[in-house]
């Protein structure tokens, strides 16, 4: 805090700026490294690849960082989870028939009764975070609507 009450004293030389306020605010933050470049006007948020593939072979995007807990926001969308109540008889036909017949049932819950558990075809978003390391650990890729257009005498030649 020595180093930082400098800083800010050099900063704010020849202002009416309490410093004691300053450093009373910035240790009242969640990250007072960032408090303090904020208030030397020298804090530059780090820069993130748009979109990561991560654990392997899932693709992310990025949402937004929050520089407060040095996490990184993102989506990805996976199927939509459909949830049937049928008889436990019955399970192992309901797990392999048509999504259609599937999504069309409508049992009762009963004491024969078990919970069956398929994807749709609908994406769902899901929105989750992890630290910036876990972030820039990822491979970079991009999504094929973001991919630019081939040149004009590939698309004439097609």
């Amino acid at each position: 805090m020595k180093t930082l009450r400098k800083a800010l004293e050099l900063a704010y030389a020849g202002t009416t700026v309490n410093i004691d306020s300053l450093l009373e605010v910035i240790g009242g933050t969640s990250n007072t490294e960032i408090a303090g470049e904020i208030l030397l006007g020298i804090y530059e948020e780090p820069a993130f690849e748009k979109y990561v593939t991560l654990d392997g072979n899932k693709n992310y995007a990025f949402t937004h960082y929050d520089k407060w807990a040095e996490r990184v926001h993102y989506m990805y969308l996976k199927k939509k989870q459909i949830n049937r109540y049928v008889k436990k008889d019955d399970m192992e036909y309901y797990k392999t028939c048509s999504l259609e017949e599937f999504t069309g049932l409508s049992n009762p819950w009963g004491n024969d009764m078990t919970t069956i558990y398929r994807e749709s075809l609908e994406d769902e978003k899901v929105f989750t975070d992890c630290n910036a390391s876990t972030w820039r650990s990822g491979k970079p890729w991009t999504p094929f609507n973001e991919l630019p257009a081939p040149p004009a005498e590939v698309i004439l030649m097609a």
